[in-house]
């Protein structure tokens, strides 16, 4: 029997019945209004012939998109487009726009958990989380990947699954439309669906005829390109979200014009899981790894830092962190490195290398450079007066070039800093020069809290950073009576300050 007289024969016993035609595979899903007997499901598979049926109650269906948690097997085939369509179409039509509400709160609440900070910076086409969801059940369904797969690759089906979907996001509450783009930004942190477990029922009720080569076929199809990715739909507002489908090193070469023979890749100091990108005479960027071992350091800085505000530990969250920063502080004016290429799956990102002399680079040349910490003085203040502190003023983190002074490394940076954690910035910076070099501890310090207090910084920070208990982090590197000399330095500043 043919595909259309199958689907025919099926509509007399349902209440939607859809006809499939895509790629090697046709199939008729019946949602059925009464129950069938066994019988009667028998003389259909004869009646059908060589079309592939599946045929289920239509609660069924109902109870797969709501709480089905093997990956809404029945109800996945509602976001194939059918071939033909017999019975109630607006019954259609509502179920359809439920798997994709569905499809949205499951996929977006897993990039919230993928990107952390960044969700709220991400861009996705309307259609992604149908086609993430999509990706999930040909991975859990070998037998669907052929018919997944030749949807995807058929341009008419992306136009009517993306016009589905769009309805369904204008209509949920943590999705809008970006003005002037095919693209939806999230406004708000999407809650997670519930789903109670009620899979045994669920199976109970279905009646499903697969032919078992399907699956061996299904196991040789190669997945289309967006079924292993679907973040190939989605973007960053100002750096390439990067591809599982190629390693990270080739995607920043082809983002920076870069060739593979003749770059270069070098460490970029002892305590840091960065390296420079190096290439025809010129560095293009530099790369941090937040989870190799190396970045265990901040365990140890956690687990030390005793009384002081605690730095992020978790490599996913200083990645992120660090992109929603450098993005905040651009959009309020502050100089910082262009990202490039973030990969919150491999936890590995990119960003635009400064070339320029960083502030530990000033003080080993100069010991006090007078211009550089004045103006470090008034970057701080400047930042905490838009409400936000760095936590990590390491010299290192500051690049001075053209005139500018760049603020790198913002993995540990925090919105809404308390008084401890902005005395804790010019604490950092006024103490950890020392480490690098001893002389002179009181002439740096004396510039970086002038630089602070005229850029019209609160006194009342500086006084808080010259209590003892933000110099005793520096006591294995630093000589006591060095660390006392640029307490009281900071103390007397603050007091001078306060009175005048």
């Amino acid at each position: 029997m043919p595909l259309h007289e199958c689907a025919q024969f099926l509509s007399r016993f349902s209440r939607v019945t859809l006809a499939y035609n895509v790629g090697r595979l046709e199939l008729v899903y019946s949602l059925l209004e009464r129950k069938v007997e066994v019988h009667e499901l028998e003389g259909m598979r004869v009646a059908c012939g060589d079309v592939d049926i599946i045929v289920a109650p239509y609660t069924a269906v109902e109870a797969d998109i709501d709480c089905g948690e093997a990956g809404g097997i029945l109800s996945s085939f509602l976001l194939l487009k059918p071939t033909r369509l017999y019975g109630d179409e607006e019954y259609y039509s509502m179920l359809l726009t439920r798997i994709v509400e569905r499809a949205y709160g499951e996929t977006l609440c897993r990039l919230v958990n993928l990107l952390d900070a960044m969700w709220d910076r991400l861009w996705f086409a309307a259609h992604m989380p149908s086609i993430a969801f999509l990706s999930l059940l040909a991975r859990l369904y070998p037998w669907l990947r052929p018919a997944i797969n030749a949807m995807l690759y058929y341009a008419p089906y992306h136009q009517w699954i993306a016009s589905v979907s769009a309805k369904v996001a204008d209509t949920i509450e943590y999705v809008s439309r970006v003005p002037g783009t095919p693209y939806y930004k999230l406004v708000s942190k999407p809650r997670r669906p519930s789903f109670e477990a009620s899979l045994a029922s669920l199976v109970e009720a279905i009646q499903i005829t697969v032919d078992p080569s399907r699956t061996l076929e299904g196991l040789k199809e190669k997945l289309h390109p967006l079924l292993r990715d679907p973040l190939l739909l989605a973007r960053l507002d100002s750096a390439r979200l990067a591809t599982r489908l190629l390693n990270f090193q080739d995607q920043l070469f082809a983002v920076t014009g870069v060739k593979a023979e003749l770059a270069r890749v070098r460490r970029q100091g002892v305590v840091r899981a960065a390296a420079r990108v190096e290439a025809g005479g010129y560095t293009p960027a530099m790369v941090k790894w937040y989870a190799r071992p190396i970045a265990l350091k901040w365990l140890l800085v956690y687990i030390l830092a005793l009384h002081l505000p605690k730095p992020r530990v978790l490599p996913r969250k200083r990645l992120a962190a660090e992109y929603q920063y450098n993005r905040l502080l651009a959009e309020k004016g502050y100089d910082v490195p262009r990202p490039l290429l973030i990969d919150p799956r491999r936890l590995v990102s990119a960003y635009e290398y400064i070339e320029g002399k960083t502030l530990s680079d000033l003080i080993r040349e100069k010991v006090v450079p007078e211009k550089e910490l004045v103006q470090l003085g008034e970057l701080l203040a400047s930042l905490h007066r838009d409400n936000i502190g760095l936590w990590d003023t390491n010299p290192s983190n500051f690049v001075f070039s053209h005139n500018k002074i760049y603020v790198v490394d913002l993995e540990q940076a925090r919105e809404n800093p308390s008084l401890t954690e902005k005395a804790w910035d010019i604490a950092l910076a006024a103490y950890y020069p020392s480490t690098l070099l001893p002389r002179k501890p009181e002439a740096r310090a004396r510039l970086l809290a002038k630089g602070y207090l005229d850029g019209g910084g609160d006194p009342k920070v500086v006084l808080e950073a010259s209590r003892p208990r933000y110099m005793i982090p520096f006591l294995t590197a630093v000589a006591p009576n060095v660390l006392e000399s640029i307490r009281r330095v900071l103390q007397r500043v603050a007091l001078e300050a306060l009175k005048g």
